[in-house]
């Protein structure tokens, strides 16, 4: 019987463990930020879109990702740990197009949308870094910088082939941004 009562409590130990690591730092819903740009977006859409994906992931389980891929052999592998370190909060979302049959995918889709988009955005305090539209294609990169001007989130917008992904990157972006450099440098420069 005192077996049988350890086995209970280490397995609610576990369970226990396992549910406050994802209620205080893995998966959850979108942020209000998040949902205030999707819905921004998605609102100047006659056609509609439905969710695919959209989710949160906090500083655990990107440590545990980080973890993860520090266990591979692979060079690149240590530099993606390391990176995956210094991102506390990682949102996305993919939404899929409804469209008719007699519909243009790219009807609604051009540069000026975009513009808004980002403007409202810029408004709110992010920097603009590449805004692109071409072929029905559109992707945004912004970013917020903390009071040293230093990069701490990022947002990519894309709407392609009847898809749109938004996604938000939180954390020491200007580490990253180092590491990147540091370790991919020579290849980024060979490649211009």
């Amino acid at each position: 019987m005192n077996q049988t009562k350890k086995k209970i409590s280490r397995t609610a130990q576990i369970v226990g463990g396992l549910l406050l690591t994802l209620t205080l730092g893995g998966c959850f819903g979108v942020n209000g930020n998040f949902k205030d740009v999707r819905n921004n977006i998605l609102s100047k859409f006659d056609s509609g879109y439905s969710k695919d994906i959209e989710y949160g992931f906090g500083s655990v389980t990107m440590s545990l990702a980080g973890l993860f891929v520090s266990f591979s052999d692979d060079e690149d592998a240590g530099i993606a740990s390391d990176m995956l370190d210094e991102i506390s909060n990682v949102q996305i979302g993919i939404y899929n197009r409804n469209l008719s049959s007699n519909n243009n995918s790219n009807t609604e889709m051009n540069f000026k949308f975009l513009k808004e988009t980002t403007d409202k955005l810029i408004e709110a305090g992010w920097k603009s870094l590449v805004r692109v539209a071409e072929h029905g294609n559109m992707t945004a990169v912004l970013i917020k910088e903390d009071e040293d001007n230093i990069p701490e989130n990022m947002f990519v917008i894309n709407m392609a082939d009847n898809k749109l992904v938004l996604v938000e990157l939180s954390g020491k972006l200007g580490k990253i941004i180092e590491l990147a450099l540091k370790n991919n440098g020579q290849d980024l420069v060979g490649n211009f």
